[in-house]
């Protein structure tokens, strides 16, 4: 997953706030300081905080950094619960607050965190243009007319769309069209890293156009994978 500095230092942030925020709980939750408090109301609030918390993530498309947000919550919430039913004295009791938090911390770095005013972390491909207008488009920069039967399909991947038609059968053919791949990727405003390909159809008077949206080469890539 692709992460920058500012979501390092968040997510550090984060674990260190929620960790002091349990500990300072836990101690004035204690029955010897304050009276006897449920120990389902620290649980019910990191239930809470939880859920408040992967909205962002999830709307940025980073589905494990929303599980670290809400595991870092409910460790929280589950240990001060164990703090309020069984007491906060016993040395295991803090040694288990210290490691929590070295863990958390160390799993929220890894998975960055994301902020709200962050950069998305995965950029979104923009929608395939509509189907009356590569007709148009074709004629605008290859001066081929009468392009018909113009489909245009997603690819699985998600990187990119095939646009297949035919042409108007005045004897023009697919490599007609390949002469312009980068004129028309010029015309498309492609970001760097991505291209436009002109293939055969599925008869001789028709043709492909392949257009990556993203750059594949420039995603990270896990190995082996």
């Amino acid at each position: 997953m692709h992460v920058d500095g500012v979501d390092r230092r968040i997510a550090a942030l984060y674990a260190v706030a929620a960790a002091l925020a349990a500990a300072c709980a836990a101690m004035v939750g204690d029955p010897r300081l304050f009276g006897p408090w449920q120990w389902w109301w620290p649980m019910a609030a990191g239930v809470a905080c939880a859920a408040a918390s992967v909205p962002t993530p999830l709307r940025r498309r980073a589905r494990l950094a929303a599980v670290v947000r809400a595991v870092c919550w409910l460790a929280a919430g589950g240990w001060v619960a164990v703090g309020y039913r069984e007491g906060i004295w016993s040395g295991g009791y803090w040694q288990a607050w210290a490691y929590g938090a070295l863990g958390l911390g160390v799993l929220a770095s890894v998975f960055a965190t994301p902020t709200d005013w962050g950069e998305p972390m995965f950029r979104l491909a923009p929608a395939p243009p509509a189907r009356s207008e590569w007709a148009d488009r074709i004629a605008q920069v290859a001066k081929i007319a009468g392009v018909r039967s113009v489909t245009v399909r997603a690819w699985d991947a998600g990187a990119g769309y095939r646009v297949a038609g035919e042409f108007a059968g005045d004897g023009t053919t697919w490599r007609d069209l390949q002469r312009f791949e980068a004129a028309l990727a010029a015309h498309l405003r492609l970001p760097k890293g991505c291209g436009v390909e002109v293939g055969p159809g599925e008869h001789r008077g028709g043709f492909t156009i392949d257009v990556a949206t993203q750059d594949a080469m420039a995603a990270s890539r896990e190995y082996p994978g």
